[in-house]
């Protein structure tokens, strides 16, 4: 669904095919049905892809988009669960879907907004949504044995920052040893836990 209260982007199509898929680094196959490489269709891959950065539930098999419409001729349907309220960082998926890039794959894309209280893996396990985008919190839940697997890694840096007064003594990561530090939870700063 396009937020009406964004106006519509207007973006070339090879800007905004190379803004959407640049990051892709990561292409669970295993949740896909085996074919090989020459025999798929790049632009139905690109197009799955290209719709669902982030995660997914295990076997995908049933949410394979294929190229075009389907055989009746209805396009599929494809929940994405963003991780926060409808805005910019999401624009990608906003262009995609007014310019009709989806449609010409067969995908009806239905983008679900976000919010302090709703948690991407959770609307992908619960079968919500097929498709949603996580922190590292979707690493945590994968070794907790959770079916779920990466698709796309849109940063590939951590944004996360570390704040610190210069005053209590902290200019590096390794002054924080034996220091109380304040993080959201394990699971959203696992990326902090790590450390």
């Amino acid at each position: 669904l396009y937020p009406p209260s964004i106006p519509k982007p207007k973006v070339s199509g090879a800007a905004l095919q190379a803004s959407i898929t640049a990051a892709l680094v990561i292409v669970a196959r295993d949740c896909w049905p085996r074919m090989s490489d020459d025999t798929m269709p790049r632009h139905a891959l690109h197009a799955t892809i290209s719709a669902v950065h982030g995660l997914s539930p295990c076997p995908a098999s049933a949410a394979w988009a294929g190229s075009g419409p389907q055989q009746n001729g209805a396009e599929q349907v494809i929940d994405v669960q963003l991780r926060w309220k409808h805005q910019f960082q999401f624009a990608g998926y906003y262009a995609a879907i007014a310019e009709g890039y989806y449609r010409e794959e067969g995908l009806d894309v239905r983008l679900h907004e976000g919010g302090p209280n709703v948690t991407p893996v959770q609307e992908v396990l619960s079968g919500r949504a097929q498709y949603g985008e996580a922190n590292s919190e979707l690493l945590y839940e994968r070794l907790r044995g959770k079916p779920l697997v990466a698709l796309a890694v849109i940063f590939q840096h951590s944004p996360s920052v570390l704040l610190a007064r210069t005053d209590q003594g902290v200019r590096t990561v390794h002054d924080l040893i034996s220091k109380p530090v304040m993080l959201m939870d394990a699971q959203t700063d696992a990326d902090f836990m790590a450390m």
